[in-house]
């Protein structure tokens, strides 16, 4: 897939501020690793910020759940009844 300008420019200010930086080939298959110092040869390689998980966090109760998207807001929505507090979940990364 090609990026436009743009998006060129916006994952190589991410590099510049620290952030980790994935790449792969353009051919069929290829896998993003991640890349400490890209060429940054757009003709034949993309580059991407490594995507990071999502993090919820959940008070469950007997018959529900309530997702939140920060712990403090987790922590100042749990009600007395909660079965567990400030459950922390975290996306898998394949």
């Amino acid at each position: 897939m090609s990026k436009t300008l743009a998006e060129m420019i916006a994952v190589m200010q991410a590099a510049e501020r620290g952030e980790e930086i994935e790449s792969r080939s353009r051919l069929p298959d290829a896998t993003w690793t991640y890349n400490p110092f890209p060429s940054w040869q757009w003709e034949t390689v993309e580059f991407r910020v490594k995507p990071q998980p999502k993090v919820i966090w959940v008070n469950e109760y007997v018959r529900h759940l309530y997702a939140y998207t920060t712990e403090a807001e987790a922590k100042e929505n749990a009600g007395a009844n909660t079965t567990r507090k400030l459950v922390k979940y975290v996306e898998a990364q394949d």
